[in-house]
């Protein structure tokens, strides 16, 4: 049973047996080993994209995953749009990752602020890849990082019952 997923980027390779390993290579996939969301180091089948680096890759596969704990309305985007959009009782949130590659460019991080203000308002935060971003970040908007970011998703889903 093969464990591909059309689209997905990223896959833990201690999950993938030998004929899923070999597919994913011929298919420019590339072993990267990283800190998982728990902060526990993994090799990681990672395609090889020119845009997103594997980290940035693979904490949104993880956040994805832990989201569908509680929803199954979830989408990635790659363009201006946050990279994760997900819904909790009709209500739209959504989830920045960021490894820090935009703070050279301010008016691109002032952009992705507005439109997330705009179409989120307060619903929407800033999810950094290292923890020591979280204060520079903090300048523009809510910020979690591994150490929260759990707790957070939790606590949307749980006042939503409320």
């Amino acid at each position: 049973e093969s464990k591909i997923v059309p689209g997905q980027k990223a896959y833990v390779e201690k999950d993938l047996d030998e004929a899923d390993l070999a597919f994913l290579n011929s298919e420019g996939f590339v072993s990267v080993r990283e800190k998982s969301l728990d902060e526990k180091e993994r090799y990681y089948l990672v395609f090889n994209d020119k845009f997103e680096s594997p980290k940035h890759i693979i904490l949104v596969k993880e956040i994805m995953d832990y989201l569908r704990r509680f929803t199954k309305d979830i989408e990635t985007y790659r363009t201006t749009m946050p990279d994760i959009v997900f819904t909790c009782n009709e209500i739209k949130y959504a989830i920045e990752v960021e490894t820090g590659s935009i703070l050279k460019d301010k008016s691109k991080i002032k952009n992705k602020v507005e439109l997330c203000n705009k179409r989120f308002g307060k619903k929407w935060f800033f999810f950094v890849t290292n923890r020591n971003l979280e204060k520079e970040y903090s300048k523009f908007g809510r910020v979690s990082t591994k150490r929260n970011i759990k707790s957070i998703i939790e606590k949307i889903f749980k006042n939503s019952e409320k």
